[in-house]
């Protein structure tokens, strides 16, 4: 377990919690619609989001409320191998979403989006593996990655307008956040890109909505 301060134990641990009991609610909820391609996929997308709340939690209570951390290499662990696994969910998920919708015609835009999701997971896994081995932070895979997992769930996003899986809204609120997200980060934030939450936001909607269409 991290080592913290007595309080900010007690806030690690009740996320913790609450994500593992959100976690088995998510997979009882796929396990009684029945497993398949939609449904497996709909329980990554959206674990993806629950599993990330442990990151931010820790990346908060480090970065921003300066908790007092007794076992640094430990806490990075939790806290950066958190997001790892959010980000191999999320693209299993999207994976998963693009066999699922097959035949549509804009079912190429979702294989597209998946792949290239695939690569840029790739490349934040070996940069947060990296700078967990050595502390050596690889910049410019991170931007590349911010990028291509935007476009991807834009990509996604409108393939997802014209299947009838889930509510046109849906797509377009993937497209609308994919598309305003990066051009907020260059505007506001161009010397510190990387803010993982926000490419969790449209798989939980999306994956929501796969639950609520069966």
């Amino acid at each position: 377990m991290v080592s913290l301060l007595p309080s900010t134990n007690r806030t690690f641990i009740f996320v913790l919690a609450a994500v593992i009991v959100v976690s088995i609610g998510i997979v009882a909820a796929a396990v009684t619609q029945g497993l398949n391609a939609r449904t497996v996929a709909a329980a990554l997308l959206t674990f993806s989001f629950v599993q990330f709340l442990i990151c931010g939690t820790l990346f908060t209570g480090r970065a921003i409320l300066m908790w007092t951390i007794a076992d640094a290499t430990r806490f990075m662990r939790w806290e950066r191998g958190s997001n790892i696994i959010s980000v191999c969910a999320s693209a299993l998920g999207l994976v998963l979403l693009a066999l699922f919708i097959g035949s549509a015609e804009t079912a190429y835009l979702a294989v597209l989006g998946a792949s290239a999701y695939l690569i840029g997971a790739v490349l934040i896994i070996v940069a947060e593996t990296r700078f967990l081995s050595d502390g050596t932070w690889i910049n410019p895979q991170v931007v590349i990655h911010m990028i291509s997992e935007f476009a991807a769930q834009a990509c996604v996003g409108a393939t997802l307008i014209g299947t009838g899986l889930v509510p046109t809204w849906v797509g377009w609120a993937a497209i609308g956040w994919n598309i305003a997200c990066p051009v907020g980060l260059v505007l506001m934030r161009p010397k510190d890109f990387y803010f993982p939450v926000m490419h969790y936001v449209a798989p939980l909607i999306i994956g929501i909505a796969l639950f609520a269409a069966a």
